[in-house]
């Protein structure tokens, strides 16, 4: 009888395990989704403070805000 009963218990653990740990969700996921910068909600600037030359940085920075035109970056170099 407990052997039995240790079997389902075990069965029930991994059957757990399986289903909530699998890839596939039946829900609106919004996070899985590619989100796009809107105009909606205020206006934000960050400050990103680097070692790295501003050239190098011009153009990563240029596409983030065309696709956040609500987010602004500040650029700060520290030699």
């Amino acid at each position: 009888m407990k052997k039995i009963f240790f079997n389902l218990v075990l069965l029930f653990i991994i059957s757990a395990l399986i289903i909530g740990c699998s890839s596939e969700s039946s829900g609106d996921n919004s996070s899985s989704k590619e989100t796009k910068g809107s105009e909606e909600g205020p206006a934000v600037e960050l400050v990103y403070v680097s070692t790295q030359n501003e050239e190098s940085m011009k153009q990563v920075i240029k596409a983030f805000e065309e696709k956040n035109p609500n987010i602004k970056i500040k650029y700060c170099v520290i030699d």
